[in-house]
């Protein structure tokens, strides 16, 4: 393909995945039709079906673009070299902020609703997202164990323990339609403590 077909393809990609955007965090999943999608993008459903294969595989476009700030904090940990306090204080505020916004939220809402429906999305979603995560946190606390900063621990079972220590009930009451900026206000004023308790533990030295 020609370098002007190339620019071509990838402005039909782009006007897609923009229009996919904007129809699936308004009308949801299932109502959301390719006919609309190219409709508002222009183009043709050829070209849909040729570049994304299909709705499924737009929608997980769209689930991967919205999820890369979520994956761009995870990897912040890869790179880390300060003491682990300092890393999983910054590290939770920056999760905090990427996972309670908006479009985040209404993400996980459309495939809760929708999961029942098509189970193939939520455990793509869980893919891309949570275990990805976890996995990239878990590496980070086992590189803590082997460097002596940390204590022999499980790490996959400490980073979930820690994101749902720094989550806490903030998940559930989004989805559930609660004011995201007094939630996240709240969760990171949790931070320290979440920190400090994973880190030292609750009971008396």
């Amino acid at each position: 393909m020609t370098t002007s077909g190339t620019s071509r393809r990838e402005k039909r990609r782009d006007a897609l995945l923009a229009a996919a955007r904007v129809l699936f965090l308004d009308k949801g999943y299932e109502r959301t039709t390719i006919g609309d999608i190219v409709g508002m993008a222009g183009g043709s459903r050829s070209t849909l079906m040729e570049i994304f294969g299909g709705k499924e595989g737009l929608f997980l476009e769209v689930l991967r673009d919205v999820c890369r700030s979520v994956e761009a904090i995870f990897q912040t940990l890869e790179t880390s070299d300060a003491a682990p306090e300092t890393t999983l204080r910054e590290f939770a505020h920056g999760f905090l902020a990427a996972i309670f916004t908006p479009e985040t939220v209404t993400i996980v809402q459309i495939l809760v609703a929708e999961s029942g429906r098509f189970p193939e999305l939520s455990n793509a979603f869980l893919r891309i997202a949570p275990e990805m995560g976890q996995a990239l946190l878990a590496a980070y606390l086992q590189r803590c164990v082997a460097s002596g900063r940390l204590r022999p621990m499980d790490p996959e079972n400490a980073a979930k323990t820690f994101l749902g220590m720094v989550i806490a009930d903030a998940e559930y009451r989004a989805l559930l339609g609660s004011p995201l900026a007094p939630l996240l206000a709240a969760a990171h004023d949790r931070v320290d403590s979440a920190v400090d308790i994973f880190l030292h533990g609750a009971a008396r030295k």
